[in-house]
């Protein structure tokens, strides 16, 4: 059905008025919809209704496609964004997705989501109508169960589930109910590898239309030091990537030395040039690389975990020996891939190093050998071994088995001989083995293959193995990579099948070390969290990468690389690092947070999954499992053996009963309903800037209710009620310090504030400049953690600072429930109050430019309402709440200069002081207070460093 350009400036008429009804059919919107996806929809409506559906004023004047002329089928995205944060190669990218269905019965949208074949889902909630619902990690079947039970029932849910256990595809469900929008977050994380000299990214986006609000934003931080930046688009679909990337106006790029930031937000217009009225259908892609050197590489050291970066350059290569064991079977004549190959093998062969050795085996039914020993690299020998690639022909069936053993027969024989004949055997021998389908002749059981294979090898070589297409048995390819020192690659059949092939050998084709073994200090990591310490081989253009706990509580942790070279046999290199000074690189408000802990847990559960691979006895298999799905449910993985759910409860699952009445002997409780903290919690939501609490205060340190402040490089200025005057001091802590600011045991509240330093001095200043990089709020069982980034409460649920969201907490003290509510404004503050507006607590976000040379984003602390706290407070601000601090009679003098003083009685003693001013962030205004210096010394109860929590 068409309509007239009049009617369909009815109906945009007709729905704004229906914005502001009750119980009109799009009313609900205004719930569920944020005002500028509202305001977007009825711009483009309006737009459309003029002009036609065209994205520009003279577009087509077909109105059939028009916004409101038909009610979708499916959910419609309104808002798609990516952010990804990457720290020291280690990825976290969290996905944001806003849907809404316009129909009158829920409808399921599904999202393909192709991921990097290293990366694990680690968080998926949902948000709807202003309530968040998080997810659950469960084993699939349990998580299959739960989500197509709430599908039935029509409830609005969610799933994410890896679709291929073989493949990184996995697909996001969202069920949405009938007339309501949902907003889903999911979060990935990788580690990114290093491969011919760059590390890479790859994001994958399919918003599948075209879209007003759409979004990547990649943080990258690396504290070696950023040598060369790219970032461009791949196509979708394609599975190679051209060395000079694609950049255009929709992708800028920001860096200095230590970060960087990749920003893509192509307009409507860019969208459908790029992709059609499918949008834009490209992947976004990353590259870069760090300083490296020749050394014993990087170790960085963050809360009890490590991380060490092997990469040292300027080594000469080693010499290799490699058998390139090619199918060449009947199948391998589909789909071009035999030519692939040969191509991709003829540049090979003429990149290969002068001083290495080569042969070529092909196996089909039959297995043959190109020459009967290794034959070294020169130009005949490489120009008869083209020769012999030119004249390959697809016959028969697949004797892999045969050709890998003779492939091991032709290196064993030549590394006999050379220490029959002592000849120096410092080479690197490797397998390349390359098939495009599964055993069909001789030996073609999967564990025989795998057993004889091991036992030919015995560790002394590398086999890697390359499956071409879908019909390859890639777990056997798998298995016998990881048995044998080497990697399993796939190669997808497309034009871009001979780059891969050359891609994958170029990986491999320069070996710079060899027989790698890895130490640390003694007794000082968990030697059972360690990931692998001994790698059979070093490219160049690659990193090796070890991460674990750490035991002891030691100052300095020290790496030992043993490892055989062309330079020496036994070439061993050693690096330390203070285990105490975290590099202020890692404290920006943009750094993966805890990113050495997570890297382990990651690399830790990859070890185990490729374990569990290649184990022989079920009763190991099945405790390497137990291990790995452990770690993927601590740290919410989706792993294999894992799937996330989200399902929104029934209304009248939420709705406390008459027996749902809590005893006054409960302890705690979490927030809304659920004591237990475990996924699929609601906590409830309100949009706007918090409570309407009566009598809130204007900024603290002010009046009789108490109060002061911890801010700025930090200053404290504290307000006395006894004495109705203020005082002020500074602290001068240390990188990492983190001080008790306010602790009230009775009301079980404490503030603890973590002091980052900016690591350089500003002009006329002997010391760097520090603040409070975070802040950690206790109420009873809860936890709140500040950062420049983001608010996080209980460790699960993450608040972004620009969003006007309440979330209320409940803890059961001894006779009363005491309520408080956490609100997030627009002015980057979040206060957190409890019931009766006794206690109001203030915190404010100060946010720099990137490139200030001497300052940092920040935060700092307000008690804005403090009368009632206990007469047991204390802290750094605490302890004032209830003292009396007179000024001593007569002590007041002023220079002629103008400068005030005077003396405060503390107790029994007399502190002289300063009268300055000190500006206030909530108040706007420089309140007049009485100065001490050396760190507030007489002022507060005994030494600073008395309120250092570490």
């Amino acid at each position: 059905m068409k309509f007239s350009k009049l009617s369909c400036l009815l109906i945009v008429y007709i729905f704004s008025l229906l914005r502001f009804a009750n119980g009109a059919a799009f009313v609900a919107l205004e719930d569920d919809l944020l005002q500028d996806d509202i305001d977007n929809f009825l711009q483009r409506a309006r737009r459309n209704a003029i002009f036609g559906s065209g994205d520009e004023e003279n577009g087509s004047s077909d109105n059939e496609n028009s916004v409101i002329s038909t009610i979708p089928d499916k959910p419609q995205v309104l808002k798609f964004h990516v952010q990804s944060r990457i720290t020291g190669r280690y990825a976290s990218t969290v996905i944001t997705s806003k849907l809404h269905n316009w129909k009158n019965a829920s409808a399921e949208a599904e999202f393909p989501l192709t991921l990097p074949e290293e990366a694990f889902i680690s968080d998926f909630f949902m948000i709807v109508g202003g309530t968040i619902y998080r997810s659950e990690v469960k084993e699939k079947k349990e998580a299959q169960k739960k989500y197509d039970k709430a599908k039935k029932k029509g409830q609005t849910a969610g799933q994410v589930k890896q679709k291929n256990p073989k493949a990184s595809e996995f697909g996001i469900s969202v069920n949405v109910a009938a007339n309501s929008s949902v907003t889903f977050n999911l979060t990935y994380q990788q580690l990114l590898s290093r491969k011919n000299g760059v590390i890479q990214q790859k994001i994958s986006s399919v918003p599948g239309q075209i879209l007003d609000n759409y979004k990547v934003d990649i943080y990258l931080t690396e504290t070696q030091g950023i040598t060369l930046l790219d970032a461009g688009w791949l196509n979708k679909g394609s599975s190679h990537l051209t060395a000079n990337l694609s950049r255009s106006d929709m992708t800028i790029v920001t860096q200095s030395h230590f970060r960087a930031r990749i920003v893509f937000q192509p307009s409507r217009a860019l969208q459908r040039l790029a992709g059609g009225d499918s949008g834009f259908n490209k992947d976004l892609v990353v590259q870069y690389d760090v300083n490296h050197d020749l050394s014993a590489g990087n170790l960085q050291v963050m809360n009890g975990y490590f991380v060490h970066y092997f990469s040292p350059e300027g080594l000469p290569p080693v010499r290799k020996s490699v058998v390139f064991t090619i199918d060449v079977s009947g199948s391998m004549s589909g789909a071009g891939k035999l030519e692939y190959t040969k191509e991709a093998l003829l540049v090979i062969l003429d990149d290969m190093r002068e001083g290495d050795t080569f042969n070529i085996v092909t196996f089909e039914s039959n297995v043959r050998v190109w020459r009967d020993t290794m034959l070294d690299v020169s130009p005949d020998n490489v120009q008869e071994a083209k020769d012999f690639v030119g004249q390959l022909e697809p016959l028969f069936s697949t004797d892999l088995h045969g050709g890998i053993i003779k492939g091991v027969e032709i290196l064993r024989k030549q590394m006999e001989f050379n220490f029959a004949n002592g000849y120096s055997n410092d080479v690197y021998p490797m397998i390349i083995m390359l098939t495009d389908g599964q055993p069909s002749m001789g030996i073609t059981e999967p564990n025989e293959i795998r057993s004889n294979v091991r036992e030919e090898i015995r560790r002394e070589m590398s086999l890697f193995t390359l499956g071409f297409g879908n019909d390859v048995d890639s777990t056997l390819l798998e298995q016998l990579a990881l048995e044998n020192q080497g990697a399993f690659r796939k190669i997808y059949v497309d034009g871009s099948a001979g780059l891969q092939l050359k891609g994958f050998y170029d990986e491999v084709a320069t070996p710079l070390l060899y027989n790698i073994d890895i130490q640390y200090t003694d007794n000082a990591i968990d030697i059972n969290s360690v990931t692998q310490t001994n790698f059979i081989s070093y490219f160049k253009g690659t990193e090796l990468v070890v991460a674990g706990k750490l035991s002891n509580e030691i100052d300095v942790l020290s790496a030992s690389v043993l490892a055989s070279s062309r330079l020496d046999n036994e070439l061993e290199m050693t690096v330390s690092t203070n285990t105490q000074d975290t590099s202020n690189v890692l404290s920006n408000r943009h750094a993966v947070d805890d990113f050495a802990q997570q890297l382990w847990a990651y690399k830790t559960i990859k070890l185990l999954l490729d374990q569990m691979k290649i184990a022989t006895v079920e009763a190991e298999k099945a405790a390497l499992r137990d291990r790995a799905l452990d770690l993927s449910l601590k740290y919410r993985f989706v792993t294999p053996l894992t799937s996330l759910v989200v399902v929104k409860p029934e209304e009248d699952e939420t709705k406390p009963g008459p027996d749902d009445a809590v005893s006054e002997t409960s302890k705690e409780a979490s927030p809304t309903v659920d004591p237990s903290h475990t996924g699929g919690v609601p906590r409830k939501v309100s949009k706007g800037r918090g409570s309407n609490r009566q009598g809130a205060g204007r900024g603290g340190a002010t009046g009789s209710r108490g109060g002061g402040y911890a801010d700025s490089d930090p200053h404290f200025l504290i307000h006395i009620p006894a004495n109705d005057l203020s005082i002020c001091f500074d602290i001068s802590g240390n990188h990492g310090d983190v001080f008790n600011l306010l602790t009230d045991e009775n009301l079980g509240i404490k503030v603890h504030g973590s002091i980052i330093s900016t690591g350089k001095s500003s002009p006329g200043h002997k010391h760097s400049r520090t603040y409070f990089g975070s802040m950690t709020i206790y109420i009873k069982s809860h936890t709140i953690l500040l950062t420049p980034s983001h608010i996080t409460i209980d460790k699960d649920l993450i608040l972004p600072w620009d969003n006007h969201i309440s979330v209320s907490l409940a803890s059961y003290g001894v006779t009363e429930l005491q309520s408080y509510i956490v609100s997030v404004t627009e002015r980057r503050r979040v206060e957190v109050h409890n019931d009766d507006g006794g206690v109001v607590l203030v915190f404010v976000l100060h946010k720099v430019k990137e490139d200030h040379e001497y300052k940092v984003d920040h935060l700092g602390f307000y008690v804005d309402q403090g009368e009632g706290l206990s007469p047991d407070v204390h802290g750094l601000i605490g302890q004032f709440q209830y003292k009396s601090i007179p000024v001593v009679p007569g002590s007041i003098q002023i220079s002629k200069d103008h400068v005030v003083t005077a003396e405060l009685r503390v107790i029994n003693k007399h502190v002289k002081v300063l009268k300055r001013k000190r500006h206030n962030s909530l108040t706007k205004i420089h309140q007049p207070c009485w100065f001490t210096n050396s760190n507030g010394k007489g002022l507060i109860a005994g030494h600073y460093t008395d309120y250092l929590i570490r």
